[in-house]
C-alpha cells in the first residue's frame, strides 16, 4: 500500500547540487547515498524536487542523506562511462532508458529486495518493462531481470499554435467524443470554456468525431505522394480542430496543408507539421524497426516489412505462435500474423521478405480468415506506415514538415511562429511557456495522429493504435555500492511515495493510483491527453539494443538524404535493409 507524501514543495523550489561521493557519515549523523542524476528542462526540475523532498523528510526517518551531482543530458553517457569504472562511484545511478542496457551490467538486479514485488505491480508496465532486461538473450521479456524503476518520464507530445491555427481560420475546440452530442445541442461547453454557437457554428451543424474537419476535406489517392489534388481552403470554409481525438493521417496532412505557406499563401505559419520521429506511425498500426523472428534475440530489420498488420476488432484471438491472447484494441505480433510455428528456420532476404524451407512465408490462414469475418481488421503494412511519415517532408513529399537540412530546433521553429503542430518532449515545456507569453499566443497540446479510417457516415471503421514514445529516466543501484540496503530505500521511495510527490506538485507520475491526482494539481493543459500518452508511451528504438550503432547504419541515411529529398523511399530500403540486418546479427549472443 503507498504511504502518503509526508512533504509538498514546490515544483520549482532549487535545491543545491552537491559533489557525488560514496557512503559514509553524513550531518548529523546520517548515512550518506551518493546519486547521481541528469535531465534537462523539466525532467532535472522533478529529480531536484524528489532529492530535496527525501532528504527533508523521509531521509530523516531513514537517517539517509542523498548527496547528488547532476550532468546535463548531453553529457551523460561520458559521465557515466567513467562513472560505472570508478570504485568510489555512486550508488545511485539515473539511468536514461537509451543508454540502460548499455550499464546494465554494472547495474543490481531489484527484484529480491523487499517490497519489490507489491511496488512493482503499481507502476505503469509501459514504464517498468523498459528496465527488464536478459543480458545474455538480449531481451526484455516478462520474466526478465528488474534493473530500475521508472522515475522521471519525458513523454513526446504534439503542440500546437492555437492562436496561429485561428488566424487561418481553423476554429480550436476542445471536447471528448463521449461529449460531443451535449456539445452539439448547445447544452456542454468544452474544455477552453465555450459553447458551440460561441464558436459561430450553426446550431443545425453536428460538429463530427474528428480530430480535424473541413467541409472539402483532403483523403489520399493511392499513390499520390505530394498532395497533388489538395485544395486550399475556400473563404469561410468551416474547419474545425479539436484537441481531444486524434487525427488520422489524411487529417494530419490537410490542416498541415492548410498551415504551411507554400501551400496556402494564407497561411500564417511557413510549415504546418512537424515530426523527427516515425513512431506514432509505424507503431499505430502494429509495426516496429525490428523484430525478433525467434523470441530468442533474432532481431531483424522490418521497417520494409510490405505484409498487412492487424488488430483485434471483436473480442478475443489467441497467437498461434505466441499464445497470446489478445484483447480488442491489441494488434497481433510480427510471428503470431505469419504462417510459421516455433523451431522454424525463419529467413530474412534481402528485401525483407521472408522464407521458411525456401518457400515465402504468408499471412496466417485463421488471421485472414478472422480478417473476413471481421473479429480481426487489417491495417496497413509496417511499409505504408513508415512511407506515409516520410511523405511530410522530401522534395516529391507534401513539405508541410521542414526538412532535416532547413531545421536545427524544432522548439525554436515552433516558439518563433514558423510552425503550427510540433511533435516534441515534455521538458521543453516551460520554454514554451514563455515564450507563448511572450508572443500573446494561446496553445496547447493534443494528441498525436492515429492510423483511422471512416465509414460513409462518418462513423470510424477500422482504428490503430494510439502510440507515442518518451525519455524514461529510472533509478538504479550501482552493483559495486557498499550502501545496497540504503540506496534501495531512496529508490523504493522514489518509485513510491516519490511519485505521488510528483503528481502532487503537477507532474506525471509512474504509478497508476496517481492518474486523478495529477489532472486535479497540474497547471499543463490538457491533462487527460497527457495522462493517456504517459499510459502507452514506449521507448524509442535507441533502447532496444546497447549501441545505437544499428540504428546509425539506416537513421543517418533517412535524415540526411531520404527526408532531405535526395532520395528515393524505395532506394533506401534497397540500400540499407542488408546493411541494418548485417549490424543487428553483431548483437545475437
Amino acid at each position: 500500500m503507498k504511504k502518503k507524501c509526508a512533504v509538498a514543495v514546490s515544483a520549482l523550489l532549487a535545491v543545491s547540487v552537491m559533489a557525488g561521493c560514496a557512503g559514509g557519515g553524513g550531518a548529523g549523523g546520517r548515512a550518506r547515498v551518493s546519486f547521481l542524476y541528469t535531465g534537462d528542462g523539466a525532467m532535472g526540475e522533478q529529480f531536484a524536487l524528489l532529492i530535496d523532498a527525501y532528504n527533508e523528510g523521509q531521509g530523516k526517518e531513514d537517517n539517509i542523506q542523498i548527496r547528488s551531482a547532476k550532468v546535463a543530458d548531453d553529457g551523460y553517457d561520458t559521465k557515466m562511462n567513467t562513472s560505472v569504472y570508478d570504485s568510489n562511484s555512486y550508488d545511485v545511478f539515473c539511468v536514461r532508458d537509451e543508454y540502460f542496457k548499455k550499464y546494465s551490467s554494472f547495474l543490481e538486479p531489484l527484484d529480491g529486495f523487499e517490497g519489490a514485488v507489491e511496488l512493482s505491480a503499481q507502476v505503469n508496465e509501459n514504464q517498468l518493462s523498459r528496465y527488464r532486461y536478459n543480458i545474455q538473450s538480449n531481451t526484455s521479456n516478462a520474466g526478465d531481470p528488474l534493473y530500475a524503476y521508472p522515475a522521471v518520464n519525458g513523454i513526446s507530445v504534439m503542440y500546437y499554435n492555437k492562436t496561429l491555427l485561428g488566424q487561418a481560420g481553423v476554429k480550436c475546440i476542445s471536447v471528448d467524443e463521449k461529449d460531443l452530442a451535449a456539445f452539439n445541442a448547445g447544452t456542454l461547453k468544452d474544455g477552453f470554456g465555450k459553447s458551440k454557437s460561441d464558436y459561430g457554428i450553426e446550431a443545425s451543424f453536428t460538429v463530427p468525431a474528428k480530430g480535424f474537419y473541413r467541409e472539402t476535406p483532403y483523403v489520399k489517392p493511392a499513390n499520390e505522394t505530394n498532395g497533388a489534388s489538395w485544395q486550399s481552403p475556400a473563404s469561410g470554409e468551416l474547419m474545425i480542430f479539436n484537441d481531444k481525438i486524434a487525427m488520422n493521417w489524411d487529417e494530419a496532412e490537410d490542416v498541415g496543408m492548410v498551415m504551411t505557406k507554400s501551400k496556402n499563401s494564407a497561411s500564417p505559419t511557413d510549415y504546418g507539421y512537424y515530426s523527427e520521429w516515425w513512431f506514432a506511425y509505424g507503431w499505430s498500426v502494429g509495426g516496429d524497426c525490428v523484430q525478433d523472428i525467434s523470441g530468442n534475440g533474432d532481431w531483424k530489420y522490418t521497417l520494409p516489412d510490405a505484409t498487412a498488420n492487424y488488430i483485434v476488432q471483436q473480442g478475443t484471438y489467441t497467437g498461434a505462435y505466441s499464445g497470446k491472447v489478445y484483447q480488442k484494441g491489441e494488434t497481433l505480433s510480427f510471428l503470431d500474423k505469419l504462417d510459421v510455428s516455433k523451431g522454424d528456420a525463419i529467413v530474412a532476404n534481402d528485401d525483407n521478405t521472408f522464407t521458411v524451407n525456401g518457400n515465402n512465408v504468408q499471412i496466417r490462414a485463421d488471421v485472414a480468415q478472422k480478417a473476413a469475418s471481421g473479429e480481426l481488421a487489417e491495417l496497413p503494412s509496417t511499409k505504408e506506415a513508415f512511407s506515409r511519415f516520410v511523405m511530410l517532408a522530401g522534395t516529391d513529399g507534401l513539405n508541410v514538415c521542414p526538412k532535416p537540412s532547413d531545421i536545427s530546433s524544432a522548439t525554436n521553429f515552433f516558439c518563433s511562429g514558423r510552425l503550427a503542430f510540433c511533435v516534441e518532449y515534455m521538458k521543453y515545456i516551460s520554454d514554451i511557456v514563455k515564450s507563448m507569453n511572450q508572443r500573446n499566443n494561446d496553445w496547447s497540446v493534443a494528441p498525436l495522429p492515429v492510423y483511422k479510417r471512416y465509414n460513409t457516415d462518418g462513423t470510424v471503421a477500422v482504428q490503430g493504435k494510439s502510440a507515442a514514445h518518451s525519455l524514461g529516466y529510472g533509478v538504479a543501484i550501482n552493483k559495486n555500492s557498499k550502501m545496497k540496503d540504503k540506496a534501495w530505500k531512496f529508490v523504493k521511495w522514489v518509485a513510491d511515495e516519490g511519485q505521488t510527490l510528483l503528481a502532487e506538485n503537477g507532474y506525471l507520475s509512474s504509478n497508476i493510483d496517481d492518474a486523478a491526482l495529477f489532472a486535479e494539481k497540474t497547471a499543463y493543459p490538457n491533462a487527460p491527453i497527457l495522462l493517456e500518452l504517459n499510459s502507452h508511451t514506449q521507448p524509442g528504438d535507441w533502447w532496444y539494443m546497447p549501441d545505437r550503432d544499428w540504428i546509425n547504419t539506416w537513421s543517418d541515411p533517412l535524415n540526411g538524404r531520404v527526408r532531405n529529398g535526395t532520395m528515393t523511399i524505395e532506394a533506401f530500403f534497397a540500400n540499407y535493409t542488408q546493411e541494418t540486418n548485417k549490424a543487428l546479427a553483431n548483437y545475437k549472443k
